[in-house]
Parts: C-alpha cells; structure tokens; sequence
C-alpha cells in the first residue's frame, strides 16, 4: 500500500532498481548497458501485461 501508487486511477507500478546505497548495485547503475537492460526489461513487463489483459478481455461486439 505504498502512497505513490496508493490513488492511481490507472495500472500503476512501483519499479525499485536498486539502492544507490550498496556499492554493487551503485556501480550497476552506472553502466549504461546495465540501465539499458532495465530499460528493456520493464519495457518487456508492461508489454507482456498489455498482452494478457487483452487476452483475458472477453470479446466486444462489432460495432455497427
């Protein structure tokens, strides 16, 4: 129940990719080919959960 999403009048999600805190995770996220592959990979998420509402969507009549 976290407050960014908490009033979303949509799909919403909170993507955490790492703490700037932990020096491994700070290095990773400073390599462009890493935030690339982040990038990518969410992209591929939301894609694939477009996907799947669409299939689970009964089908609408033809509009005339």
């Amino acid at each position: 129940r976290f407050q960014v999403l908490r009033d979303a009048t949509c799909p919403a999600v909170l993507v955490e990719c790492g703490f700037l805190s932990h020096p491994t995770t700070a290095r990773r996220l400073r390599s462009v080919e890493y935030l690339d592959r982040l990038a990518q990979r969410i992209a591929l998420g939301i894609h694939e959960y477009v996907r799947a509402v669409r299939a689970a969507a009964p089908a609408q009549p033809a509009a005339r």
